[in-house]
């Protein structure tokens, strides 16, 4: 049995650098795709070429846990690797092409290669497995949104971050049965002028983009539509959905367009 474990950004390119060397490209893809959408062995085995689309940026889980389907955004480390692949797939072949056992056990060489390898004190039990790159990307962006800590960030400003969430489902419970909403936007970074100097950095711009989960900047648009959302999702072009049973809601910006 693997216990749950993550690793930081810098460890999981170790990672993806031993399976390089190793010669295990397939299980490389495996592993990158894992930890840039948050996919399970099972649903990263199982994804095929009509499931990716590069154009709008998205992945497309048909069975994921409990028989249900998702869309996850398509980080573009990923779209620019299936980009360039080659065009001999047909829509149905399978994107990996390895089967789970073998998934399993390529990244297990890859976890030792690369020295990453922990156990449990005091049960002798492997820590680490494939399992951990699941755990590290739901870290990595839970950081990016106000739920634990980012190490680019202020105190001050995580603490508020997080106090606004609180007050948000307090105050949604508070007020439900006068049938009164109360939600709010969690926004990652934004390109406003108040983060326009991130250009002249790019690597300070590069870490704070790789907490997003598309991998980019959001838009203040975005956030925008958000906040429309909220309020009536009739007003969005094109949706008939009604929001009038949403409350205590945070969304948080996944570095996108909102359309």
């Amino acid at each position: 049995m693997t216990i749950s474990h993550y690793w930081n950004p810098q460890q999981v390119e170790r990672l993806l650098d031993s399976l390089a060397a190793l010669g295990l490209r397939r299980a490389r893809v495996a592993a990158l795709i894992m930890w840039r959408t948050g996919l399970r062995v099972g649903e990263t085995v199982a994804l095929e070429w009509r499931d990716i689309d590069v154009t709008v940026g998205s992945l497309l889980v048909r069975r994921g846990k409990g028989g249900r389907g998702r869309t996850v955004p398509l980080h573009p480390d990923l779209a620019s690797l299936f980009a360039n692949w080659p065009t001999s797939y047909g829509p149905r072949d399978p994107v990996v092409g390895l089967t789970r056992k073998t998934v399993l056990r390529h990244l297990r060489a890859g976890i030792e290669h690369a020295d990453l390898d922990e156990e449990s004190p005091g049960t002798g039990r492997q820590r680490t497995g494939a399992h951990s790159l699941r755990h590290s990307a739901a870290r990595h962006w839970l950081t990016n949104a106000g739920i634990l800590g980012r190490p680019l960030t202020r105190g001050a400003y995580s603490a508020s971050k997080g106090a606004v969430r609180t007050f948000t489902k307090t105050t949604a419970i508070q007020h439900t049965t006068e049938n009164i909403r109360c939600n709010s936007i969690h926004p990652g970074p934004v390109d406003t002028p108040m983060l326009a100097n991130l250009s002249d950095n790019p690597e300070v711009l590069r870490q704070r983009t790789d907490e997003v989960p598309r991998g980019r900047l959001g838009v203040s648009r975005g956030i925008a539509y958000g906040a429309l959302y909220l309020w009536h999702p009739t007003r969005l072009p094109g949706s008939r959905e009604s929001s009038l049973s949403l409350t205590a809601a945070s969304p948080r910006s996944s570095g996108c367009d909102t359309h």
